[in-house]
């Protein structure tokens, strides 16, 4: 849709329809809002057409606003041409699975840590048993 030569009373309107934020928004703020609205809708159209294609685990992990790393999809989402919705979803499910990476390496560095700790428990025992057996 063409907003550019929408006012910006009316872009904030479209806004407020769509529930996307507009409290103190610039015309351009707003028109870049609608945007990648559009863009969003478009990608999950295109997702919904493709479901069979992508395991449901996939299309309902569609990155939130405060993911590590969302603002750096977002910013790269906004340079790939909105009709190629292809490599918009490429790009998300790329972003999804080195999330999923970076999830399970900090569970397998948080178990380190906790077998780590039990060791160091088990020796403190080991020497509190050894001191006490040579008090005897």
């Amino acid at each position: 849709m063409e907003y550019q030569a929408q006012s910006k009373a009316a872009l904030d309107l479209l806004c407020r329809e769509r529930s996307i934020p507009c409290l103190g928004k610039t015309k351009e703020e707003l028109l870049q809002a609608l945007v990648d609205y559009d863009m969003q809708q478009a990608v999950q159209s295109d997702a919904s057409n493709t479901a069979e294609d992508i395991p449901v685990a996939f299309v309902s992990d569609v990155p939130r606003s405060g993911d590590p790393l969302d603002c750096y999809l977002q910013t790269v989402l906004k340079y790939v041409d909105s009709a190629d919705t292809n490599q918009r979803l490429q790009l998300i499910l790329q972003y999804q699975e080195a999330e999923r990476e970076r999830k399970a390496e900090r569970e397998r560095q948080a178990e380190r840590e906790r077998q780590a700790e039990r060791e160091r428990q088990a020796e403190r025992e080991r020497e509190a048993a050894e001191r006490e057996a040579e008090e005897r």
